[in-house]
């Protein structure tokens, strides 16, 4: 019976609000460009979540208030003030960006870090297996050279 009374006192309370704005654009200041699916959803949904989850993280493991409902409803009054105010829109296009050229960066580094690295360990083990052999050949010419000179000295005496 609680939750049946406050979820019509809400309902009562933002009804107002909902029908006032002709849209979701007009409500929470969202550019008409993000009005359209692909954008709506990376743009605001995606962000808006992602601020919901990482300011409902932190209130829980602060542990202000032991309550958890009070972190969600704050949390939601957060993610709702940023995109309101287009704190997150400005966010969002920034950290696409920088991951964007995050990315390629990272990738080239990577690539020619590790690459290098691998060439490095390739060319030691081929130094090492050559040199291996090589130290071979020499001890198999010395036996040689020894069997040769007992035979010499065989065949002299």
């Amino acid at each position: 019976m609680n939750k049946k009374l406050f979820l019509t006192f809400s309902l009562i309370l933002f009804l107002p609000i909902l029908v006032s704005a002709q849209n979701l654009e007009q409500l929470l200041h969202i550019p008409s460009d993000y009005s359209t699916m692909p954008n709506l959803l990376y743009f605001v949904i995606l962000p808006f979540l992602g601020t919901f989850a990482i300011i409902w993280g932190i209130l829980t493991n602060l542990n202000v208030f032991k309550n958890y409902r009070v972190n969600i409803l704050l949390s939601l009054i957060f993610a709702f003030s940023l995109l309101y105010y287009g704190v997150l829109l400005a966010i969002t296009h920034y950290l696409f960006a920088f991951g964007g050229i995050f990315g390629v960066i990272a990738f080239f580094v990577l690539f020619f870090a590790l690459s290098s690295l691998y060439t490095a360990k390739r060319i030691g083990e081929d130094y090492i297996s050559t040199q291996k052999i090589f130290e071979d050949y020499k001890g198999l010419k010395k036996k040689e050279m020894n069997i040769l000179k007992k035979q010499t000295k065989l065949i002299t005496k």
